[in-house]
């Protein structure tokens, strides 16, 4: 017998071993499914430096301007992240009458930033919410950056480049693929299963189970009916 047609009779015989998994498995996942929820995101650019010294014997005054520009957003950048950051915000909202913890917004901001250019990222699941934080970071980072430059003896400047604009983000394909993964899972194992009790199964149930085995078949006792 070759390895198809042996397939084809453990698939055959033990078929609602297969199925049965990717049944539970899809039955479980239709009773919890729950739509994933909207989130909103708004990203701003912001630039920051300072105005170039007086020409020096040894240096460009612009290009050292440039390198302070680099190192300032690299430093707002790993401010963003912090619970101050995050405390001043509150404190901002607050003013205008929103109140947020500091504790609430410190997860929903991330950034990035490359050369002398910061990009500041405000996620959530309210476009209102998302929006106020937005505008009270550019507001926080505008005005109050000088607070995390001491070595300064002049704050820096902080100009943001865009105007917080909120927009939905779309569902990512593992969501949407989720239940189809769950399901291919679950035809995996019943497969490993069925495979499993054809090795372990003690009957014999046709003749070629006996040839299988080295033994001769005399004759097949038909089925009643």
């Amino acid at each position: 017998m070759n390895l198809l047609s042996l397939y084809l009779r453990i698939v055959r015989r033990w078929w609602w071993l297969i199925l049965l998994p990717a049944v539970v498995v899809g039955l479980m996942g239709w009773l919890t499914y729950t739509p994933p929820g909207v989130s909103y995101t708004a990203g701003m650019r912001f630039t920051a430096g300072k105005s170039p010294q007086s020409k020096g014997q040894f240096f460009d005054p612009n290009l050292t301007a440039w390198q302070d520009s680099e190192y300032l957003t690299a430093g707002l950048s790993d401010w963003s992240k912090t619970g101050d950051f995050a405390e001043r915000i509150s404190a901002e909202l607050a003013s205008k009458g929103v109140e947020l913890p500091p504790a609430a917004i410190v997860g929903s901001i991330s950034s990035d930033y490359t050369r002398s250019q910061l990009v500041l990222y405000v996620n959530g699941g309210s476009a209102e919410t998302v929006g106020q934080v937005a505008n009270a970071a550019v507001m926080v980072m505008e005005t109050q950056s000088a607070a995390v430059f001491p070595q300064y003896s002049e704050p820096p400047t902080v100009i943001a480049l865009d105007t917080p604009q909120v927009n939905p983000v779309a569902v990512g394909v593992r969501s949407q693929l989720e239940l189809l993964v769950r399901l291919g899972l679950g035809l995996a194992i019943g497969i490993a299963l069925a495979f499993l009790a054809h090795y372990f199964d003690p009957f014999v149930r046709q003749p070629q189970d006996l040839l299988d085995l080295g033994l001769p078949v005399s004759g097949k006792i038909p089925k009643k009916g």
